[in-house]
Parts: structure tokens; C-alpha cells; sequence
């Protein structure tokens, strides 16, 4: 029926122009068709959506409203709820992302929705199962060795130092992961817990 937004457009003939092989070759013709006859601007056709290459070239722009993504959220939360994607949709929805650099503040976001975070018991016997069977490279344990060397910490209000032997041990002072704390150092934060990093080796 075509992309048309005219109510008094109602058609009941078909006129079959050619015919073709194949999906591809159809297309090709339909964008050459629109191209001559400019159907997204020309008052004689109904169609307001030109085909191309890339794409449609449309005369309007679809606005969607926040209440309207919040709903469309909610609803795909539902029905994606329990659902295991195949392995093939994955690793392609994988490969989209891939290689794209996250912004800083995409990072903050991502890292403020893990505090408080906690896991099912269920979730967390598969992480102990992944970490059991997990062979680390070089790199990987190059990190982890961040763990035991020395930081310092320095109270900004009053301007005491509290050394400590391990970044675990300085982790564990604040009551936080010494992932958390190893994250730190490594991207050079200043301030962790109210306590400024102004030292490691």
C-alpha cells in the first residue's frame, strides 16, 4: 500500500509495472522510480517516503515523548524478563558494541548502578563457578597485583596520612571491594570515600 498519510487515498486497482528476480533488483528499480518522479514532494502522489540506498526519506520527523519511552521501557522489561537470547544474537549484539569507547559519564552511570547492588544466591554461585575455572593472562594478573601494593591515604579535614601496607588493606579500612579501590588508583582518582589518594607506589 505504500507509506502514505492521505485519508481520501483509497485504492482498489494494482497495476503490475515489471517484474523481477530477485528482492534486490526490485528495490533498485523502486529508488530509481521515486528518484524521477521526486514522490516525497510531488503533490500528485500519495507516498510522502522516498526509497534510496540507505534508507527512507520521509517529509516529517517522528518525535517520541519520555512518557512514551518510559513505557516502551517498562513493556520490553516484561517481555524480555527470563528470556535467554541464542548464542549467534548475542555475539552480534556483542560485535555492535564492540570497540565503541564509553564516555566518562557513561561510565560514572554505569558504575553508580552497581553500588548496592546485590545478587541472588544463584548469581553468585555462578561467579564463584566462572572465577574457579577462569585462566588469567599476564595482563589480567599484572592487575590483580595492584592489590598488594602500598597506598596512601590522606584525611582532608584533618589533614592526616593513613599508610597502608596493601590497596586491599586500604579497602577494607573503607569498608569498600578492593576492586573498587585498585579502580581508583589505576584511573588516578583524587578523592575515594572523602579520603584523598595521594599516594601510591
Amino acid at each position: 500500500m505504500g507509506t502514505y498519510k492521505d485519508k481520501t487515498f483509497k485504492p482498489n486497482n494494482k497495476i503490475v509495472l515489471q517484474e523481477f528476480c530477485c528482492r534486490e533488483d526490485a528495490q533498485k528499480a523502486e529508488i530509481s522510480l521515486h528518484a524521477f518522479y521526486k514522490v516525497d514532494v510531488n503533490p500528485h502522489f500519495a507516498n510522502k517516503a522516498r526509497a534510496r540506498s540507505a534508507g527512507f526519506s520521509c517529509g516529517y520527523s517522528r518525535k517520541i515523548s519520555e512518557e512514551t519511552k518510559r513505557k516502551i521501557g517498562e513493556a520490553n522489561k516484561i517481555a524480555l524478563k527470563g528470556k535467554i537470547l541464542p548464542p549467534e544474537v548475542r555475539a552480534k549484539i556483542g560485535a555492535r558494541f564492540k570497540g565503541i569507547p564509553r564516555s566518562e559519564e557513561v561510565k560514572e552511570k554505569c558504575r553508580q548502578a552497581q553500588i548496592g547492588r546485590k545478587f541472588s544466591k544463584t548469581h553468585l554461585e555462578n561467579l564463584r563457578k566462572g572465577i574457579k575455572n577462569r585462566k588469567l593472562t599476564d595482563e589480567a594478573r599484572k592487575k590483580l597485583g595492584w592489590n598488594k601494593k602500598p597506598v596512601s591515604l590522606k584525611n582532608p579535614q584533618t589533614n592526616k596520612i593513613l599508610k597502608f601496607f596493601s590497596m586491599s588493606a586500604a579497602a577494607a579500612f573503607l569498608g569498600i571491594p578492593a576492586a573498587t579501590m585498585r579502580t581508583a588508583v589505576y584511573r588516578k582518582q583524587k578523592f575515594i570515600q572523602n579520603y584523598e589518594i595521594c599516594g601510591s607506589l
